[in-house]
C-alpha cells in the first residue's frame, strides 16, 4: 500500500483538479509519484506534453487538503481502501487498457488470481431461461477458479455474483456510485458478502449518487478488469452491449450466449452473435478463446479442477428406482405434472415425494405452474 501522502496527493490530482486518466498516468510515469508532481514549478508543468497551461496552474495554485484528508476519512470509515494507478495492487487486467481510472476505492481484497477473470452481464429482467444459463455457465466459471466481474445490476448482474460466491469462487462488482451508496438497495447483503469474498470497486468517490452517465464509465471497468465479457440475455438497447463495445476496444473477447429468436431479451445477444461474438454453448467456448491468454500453470489448474476427481470425498448421488424414472422422462424444457403423472404410471404420491427429492438434490428445476425440468448440469 502506497504512503497516506501519496494517497492524497492521488485524490487531489485525480477527483479534485478534474485531471482525465491519460493526463494522470503521464504526470505519473514522468514524476514517478503524484505527490512529486506537486512539487514541480510552473514552467516544469508547463513543459509537459499535453499538460494544457490551466492544468498546470491548478496544481500549481492547489491548497484545499483539509478536504482531501475529510475525503480519506470517508473512505476509511466507510472499510474501504484507496488503490491508485501507480500503486502494486491495483488491477493488472484494467492498469493494460486505454483510460484506467486513475483511483480505485475498494472494499474487499484484490487478489493476484483476479487476473483470471471473466465479467458476465446482461438484462436486468431475465426470463428463466437467462437464469439458468448463468447458473451452469458461472457455476463451472467458479469451480475452474475464475473471478466473476459483474455490476451488481439487479438480474443477470446479481444472478452471476450470486452463483459465483455460492459455489465457492470470487467475484468483484464494480459500482456507478461512491463506494459507500449500495445500489440496488436490494443487494446491500450480496455487497457485504462480496467485500469477504472479493471486492467492490469504484471510481466514484464516496457519497456519490448512481446516474445514468455513471454506468457506461463503470462498463469500461468492467470489461477491462476481465479476459472476456460473456453476454446473458441483452436487447437491441441494452447496456450490455456498451460493456461488448468496451471490450472490443480493449482488445478483450465478446462472448454471447443465443436466444429465442422470438425473445426481445435476446435481440442483443443474437445480434452480437451474427457480429462475429464467439457463440457460447457451454463453459468451454469460452475456455478455449481464454487458454492462449494465460500462464500455462493456470491453465493446469483450470483443467485440473473442471470436475472433482475420482478419489474425491464428495459423495456421489444416488437414485432411488422411482427417482431415476421421473428423472428419465425430463428433459431441458420444462413437463407439468400432469404429464409426469401419465407418463410414469406411478402413483401421485410417489411422484410428489420423488420431484421434491430430486429438486432439493440440485438434479431438477421446479418451474410456476407445477412444472420442472432437469438442471442444465445434471448427467443421466
Amino acid at each position: 500500500m502506497l504512503r497516506r501522502n501519496e494517497q492524497l496527493a492521488s485524490i487531489a490530482l485525480s477527483s479534485r483538479l478534474g485531471i482525465g486518466s491519460v493526463t494522470y498516468r503521464k504526470l505519473i510515469e514522468f514524476a514517478g509519484s503524484a505527490e512529486r508532481v506537486f512539487s514541480f514549478s510552473r514552467s516544469e508543468l508547463r513543459d509537459l506534453p499535453d499538460v494544457r497551461t490551466d492544468i498546470a496552474t491548478s496544481i500549481i495554485e492547489f491548497d484545499h487538503w483539509e478536504s482531501i484528508e475529510a475525503e480519506m476519512k470517508t473512505v476509511e470509515e466507510s472499510g474501504a481502501s484507496l488503490i491508485p494507478w501507480q500503486d502494486t495492487a491495483y488491477p493488472r487486467n484494467l492498469r493494460q487498457i486505454h483510460d484506467p481510472p486513475p483511483i480505485l476505492y475498494a472494499r474487499g481484497e484484490i487478489m493476484t488470481r483476479d487476473s483470471l477473470a471473466i465479467a458476465v452481464v446482461g438484462s436486468r429482467l431475465p426470463t428463466e431461461y437467462g437464469e439458468s444459463v448463468v447458473d451452469w455457465l458461472v457455476r463451472d466459471l467458479a469451480l475452474r477458479g475464475v473471478t466473476v466481474v459483474s455490476g451488481l445490476a439487479r438480474g443477470i448482474d446479481t444472478a452471476s455474483h450470486e452463483t459465483a460466491l455460492q459455489n465457492g469462487g470470487r467475484t468483484l462488482a464494480v459500482l456507478g456510485s461512491g463506494i459507500d451508496v449500495v445500489y440496488p438497495r436490494e443487494n446491500e447483503r450480496l455487497f457485504s458478502q462480496i467485500t469477504r469474498n472479493g471486492a467492490v470497486l469504484t471510481e466514484f468517490p464516496p457519497t456519490t449518487p448512481p446516474s445514468s452517465e455513471h454506468f457506461p464509465r463503470r462498463n469500461r471497468i468492467i470489461s477491462g478488469l476481465s479476459l472476456g465479457v460473456l453476454i446473458v440475455e441483452a436487447s437491441v438497447r441494452s447496456g450490455s452491449l456498451i460493456t461488448a463495445t468496451y471490450a472490443l476496444e480493449q482488445g478483450r473477447e465478446v462472448f454471447a450466449v443465443p436466444g429465442r429468436i422470438t425473445s426481445g431479451r435476446s435481440r442483443g445477444t443474437n445480434q452480437l452473435i451474427q457480429q462475429g461474438a464467439k457463440l457460447v454453448s457451454n463453459a468451454n467456448d469460452i475456455f478455449d478463446e481464454i487458454f492462449p491468454l494465460i500462464d500455462s500453470d493456470t491453465a493446469a489448474h483450470i483443467i485440473d479442477s473442471q470436475y472433482p476427481h475420482p478419489s474425491s470425498d464428495k459423495p456421489t448421488l444416488e437414485f432411488s428406482p422411482g427417482e431415476q424414472h421421473i428423472f428419465n422422462l425430463l428433459g431441458e424444457d420444462p413437463v407439468s405434472i400432469d404429464q409426469i403423472i401419465t407418463r410414469s404410471g406411478m402413483p401421485p404420491g410417489d411422484i410428489s415425494e420423488s420431484l421434491l427429492t430430486l429438486e432439493l438434490k440440485g438434479i431438477i428445476r421446479r418451474h410456476p405452474g407445477h412444472q420442472y425440468s432437469r438442471n442444465h448440469l445434471s448427467k443421466s
